[in-house]
């Protein structure tokens, strides 16, 4: 009877201690599921997967705790917080991660050397983004206002931007970026957009890309391809939720050039570029894009990737620089000092012109509308000072209107010249080419941000007026194809819209092929075509001594033929197999250890 009860009572008390374990497995599996995928995320360095996962277990559990038990007899080391911050900090999120560090020290039970290299990585993280490259920069703010330590558990926050992967630098024009917008109201809309910073700080921008959910979704994945420009990229990154509550990240990027087999340009290039947009006599307009114009125009021709253009031997007069004595100093003495006769001279005016009496003016930045025989410069006085220079090799660009300065503009052009007042800057090896023929409007695009005859400049000049002349490419633009690419890119541009603009091209006795650019994509393609060819001989001679060792009964028939395939296909390299084919190990060992990987 005693020993049945007894029986009994062990049941009673297995059966009770089961239900407690079971019980605590259950209630641990709201936390410890989320906090052991998290960890499995973060092994296989899946960091927004591992975020998401480390908020769940925070809301479920969220003090912190060394040897926490999670089920049973089961304990683990609980730092949630911890854990987020360097998540945060692998994807570049520096304001996240120190919230979630400060978390952690609050609770005051993490390890002190993790806490201390979490704040060290935060502080070096902060003196890379405020500093240069090569590091991928991101900065995070909340563009409504200042940012402020904010609880993690809070529901009233701005959305977050969490950045999965973006590498500080690329070789090639495509960036495939992968993003997530974040927010406990949901998120309404995800803007991206490319900005290329110029000189003086003038910012290029792309048009944005715009990515709404199509229901409300507190999470929101975004994967694009952005097209960058060589050099540095700055991406803006903007998430708005619901509630209109919007936050920024600003990540820098650069485009890599690769070293291609450029032509050695003979002759030395000097320019000088001039942009105004606003003008210090209020009463003559505004023109949107032309310093945008004169900014892109520097930025192709100082890029190694398309110019490389020596900073040194362009002057770049924006705005308030722009002014009479500035233009004189640049075009009149510094040119005339520095080109000699063989070097190639180029000039670029975007702004305002007008007339008055029988003479045109470019309007300077300080021009008086009233008196622009005192304070605007004459064509006249243009042409005096081209005739100063000692090249034969000059290229003029206008891209500029002559009566718009006086009369409010209705729509985006930049009006009609009386006259034709580039006849004037004529002589030997003088090229100019206008945005239009002196009786049709010159347009301003929107979509562009530039004019249209200064975007297809922009465009033709990074390569794709090579060939345009009908020459075969030769990965140099020179002026001949220039001048055919922007004629019939503009003509074509204008007729879409309902207009007429035609550019006109003067010139007297020139040499032809004057070169300015070059065609970057081309000598990609070359180069790659280069690479492939020299990879085929490189098969084709592994085959042949694979065909050797076999024919001689060194490597067994299955393992020949199965490299011989494994080459053909272009499959990853087999150590043993390359190790066989450069001579490092014997045919035995190949035998023995080869595995047939097709």
């Amino acid at each position: 009877m005693f020993l049945k009860n007894y029986k009994s009572r062990v049941i009673l008390i297995v059966a009770f201690l089961s239900t407690l374990t079971l019980g605590s497995l259950a209630f641990a599996a709201q936390w410890y599921e989320y906090y052991l995928d998290a960890e499995n995320a973060t092994a296989s360095e899946a960091w927004v997967t591992a975020i998401d996962n480390l908020k769940k277990a925070i809301e479920k559990e969220p003090r912190p705790e060394k040897s926490k038990r999670a089920y049973g007899m089961r304990r683990i080391d609980y730092y949630p917080y911890l854990k987020l911050g360097f998540a945060y900090l692998a994807i570049g999120n520096i304001q996240e991660a120190q919230l979630a560090c400060a978390q952690s020290k609050k609770y005051g039970v993490a390890p002190e050397t993790e806490l201390n290299e979490c704040f060290q990585r935060i502080a070096q993280l902060s003196g890379i983004v405020a500093t240069t490259p090569p590091q991928p920069l991101v900065t995070s703010v909340p563009a409504t206002a200042p940012v402020s330590v904010t609880p993690l558990d809070s529901k009233d926050t701005p959305p977050q931007i969490i950045i999965v992967e973006i590498p500080p630098a690329i070789e090639g024009e495509i960036l495939t970026i992968q993003i997530a917008g974040a927010d406990d109201h949901g998120i309404k809309e995800i803007r991206i957009v490319v900005k290329k910073p110029g000189s003086r700080g003038l910012l290029i921008e792309s048009d944005p890309i715009v990515e709404t959910p199509r229901s409300i979704q507190q999470k929101f994945d975004v994967s694009k391809n952005l097209s960058l420009e060589p050099g540095k990229n700055e991406i803006l990154i903007e998430a708005i939720d619901t509630s209109g509550q919007i936050t920024q990240e600003t990540v820098t990027v650069f485009r890599q050039t690769p070293q291609l087999p450029y032509p050695e340009r003979k002759d030395q290039v000097y320019a000088v570029i001039i942009g105004i947009g606003n003008y210090q006599d209020d009463r003559i307009p505004d023109l949107r894009f032309t310093e945008n114009d004169a900014q892109g125009l520097y930025n192709v021709l100082t890029n190694p990737a398309y110019g490389g253009i020596p900073p040194e031997h362009i002057k770049l007069l924006l705005h308030k620089d722009a002014t009479v004595p500035n233009i004189k100093s640049a075009i009149g003495t510094w040119l005339r000092a520095q080109a000699d006769e063989q070097d190639t001279v180029l000039i670029y005016y975007a702004g305002h012109g007008a007339p008055e009496g029988n003479e045109t003016y470019w309007v300077t930045y300080e021009a008086n509308i009233d008196d622009l025989y005192a304070t605007a410069l004459s064509n006249n006085e243009v042409s005096d000072m081209l005739r100063r220079i000692q090249s034969k090799r000059m290229v003029t660009f206008l891209d500029a209107c002559y009566s718009a300065a006086t009369v409010n503009r209705t729509r985006g052009t930049r009006g009609m010249p009386t006259e034709i007042p580039w006849e004037k800057f004529q002589g030997e090896g003088r090229i100019t080419i206008t945005a239009s023929n002196g009786k049709q409007e010159s347009l301003e695009d929107e979509e562009y941000g530039h004019g249209v005859f200064t975007y297809h400049l922009l465009e033709g000049l990074k390569g794709k007026a090579d060939g345009s002349a009908g020459t075969e490419r030769d990965g140099v633009v020179d002026v001949d194809e220039i001048w055919n690419y922007v004629r019939e890119r503009v003509k074509a541009d204008a007729r879409q819209r309902g207009n007429l603009q035609e550019p006109v091209l003067q010139t007297d006795l020139y040499s032809s092929g004057i070169p300015l650019t070059y065609n970057l994509k081309y000598f990609e393609e070359q180069q790659k075509a280069a690479e492939a060819k020299k990879h085929e001989q490189e098969i084709r001679q592994k085959q042949k001594k694979l065909a050797e060792l076999y024919e001689r009964g060194d490597i067994q028939t299955e393992h020949f033929e199965c490299a011989l395939e494994m080459l053909a296909s272009g499959a990853p390299p087999n150590k043993y197999l390359e190790d066989l084919l450069a001579g490092k190990i014997s045919s035995k060992t190949f035998n023995q250890f080869f595995v047939c990987e097709p």
